[in-house]
């Protein structure tokens, strides 16, 4: 499936949040997150459960030892959050989570977009390359699985291949409006791939604040302010499932689904 390019025709932004859904298209008001990012150095619980390659008796002293020193405090938190929500409330969104890229993966993937990657986006790939995607025999394309769609809307994050995928499809051609795309955004997450991943989040590698690009309309620019924000939307909107408010998302047999 091809993503088509955002129009050029352009429209006042307005604050969004994960809660689009490709049934409706639609964008709400974010929401204030739960919980304020740390200073950096600032300790790090429970790293141990971030570093995938870890064995799982590895002593907690020992993992958060590393989880200090590969990735920094605020990402490193931010992640291990909603990577702990998932073990403990959907394990199977859990084990959907792809395994660490390497310092090689990621400069092959810069390489290709062209990009120096921002740190943020750095770390959180070397914990987990998005989440497993699954193939499309039409086409030969890689996609979301349901299970890695555990973003509100149904969204999933993306690894490195359907990164560099999709930043060249949204890339201008020679003859197209060269203001529509930057080559400095990297699309790190997407709505799932059957609903053809017209909506998603991208990363400023000039800034490091998380912007937002729909299908036929202007992108909206610095909806968070950077990574670890956005993972605390992520974080807010799971933790919804849970109360006592009506959510957008359940757990249906280990997996976070739309409501």
């Amino acid at each position: 499936m091809t993503t088509r390019r955002p129009a050029a025709t352009a429209r006042t932004p307005q604050k969004t949040s994960m809660s689009a859904a490709c049934v409706n298209n639609q964008s709400t008001a974010r929401r204030s997150s739960p919980w304020r990012r740390r200073p950096r150095g600032s300790s790090v619980s429970a790293g141990c459960t971030l570093v995938r390659s870890l064995p799982r008796e590895c002593p907690s002293v020992i993992s958060k030892f590393l989880m200090e020193v590969c990735v920094p405090s605020d990402i490193g938190e931010s992640w291990q959050r909603v990577v702990s929500w998932l073990r403990e409330y959907a394990p199977v969104s859990h084990r959907a989570l792809g395994d660490a890229a390497s310092e090689e993966e990621i400069a092959a993937g810069e390489e290709k977009t062209g990009v120096r990657f921002p740190e943020d986006l750095r770390a959180y790939l070397k914990v987990n390359n998005g989440t497993v995607t699954r193939l499309d025999e039409s086409n030969g394309l890689t996609g979301s699985c349901p299970e890695g769609e555990f973003l509100s809307g149904g969204w999933a994050l993306l690894p490195l291949s359907s990164i560099e995928r999709l930043h060249h499809q949204m890339m201008p051609g020679p003859r197209e409006d060269q203001g529509c795309w930057r080559k400095e955004w990297i699309p790190f997450a997407a709505e799932s791939y059957e609903c053809g991943e017209m909506y998603g989040f991208f990363i400023d590698a000039g800034t490091g604040s998380v912007g937002q690009w729909s299908d036929g309309d202007v992108e909206t620019l610095d909806l968070f302010p950077d990574l670890p924000e956005f993972f605390a939307s992520v974080l807010e909107d799971l933790e919804r499932i849970l109360g006592p408010e009506e959510a957008s998302q359940r757990i249906q047999d280990g997996c976070v689904t739309p409501h």
